[in-house]
């Protein structure tokens, strides 16, 4: 690969629904983040933005934090090791 990340075949076995519903009393999980993809390389999360926004109606720095935070801690969770992070929009 090139970026100093092996394979890691436990990523190719996650359970992204079980990932997903394995901690709902999590602030992530009532403020509706979801892991759409996870590997040893990199892990994809959404999160609506209603609901989570400042009285302006734009998305809370807050909530981005949780987000990044949760996409981190599920990972080690799941024993993987994520090398990086990077976290905003494309």
């Amino acid at each position: 690969m090139g970026d100093g990340v092996a394979d890691d075949p436990v990523a190719d076995q996650l359970d992204l629904t079980a990932l997903n519903e394995a901690y709902p009393e999590t602030l992530a999980h009532r403020m509706g983040v979801r892991i759409t993809e996870a590997s040893a390389q990199r892990v994809v999360g959404t999160m609506p933005v209603q609901g989570n926004t400042q009285p302006y109606g734009l998305l809370h720095g807050g909530a981005s934090c949780v987000l990044a935070h949760d996409a981190v801690r599920r990972l080690r969770t799941e024993g993987l090791h994520a090398v990086r992070l990077t976290a905003g929009t494309p």
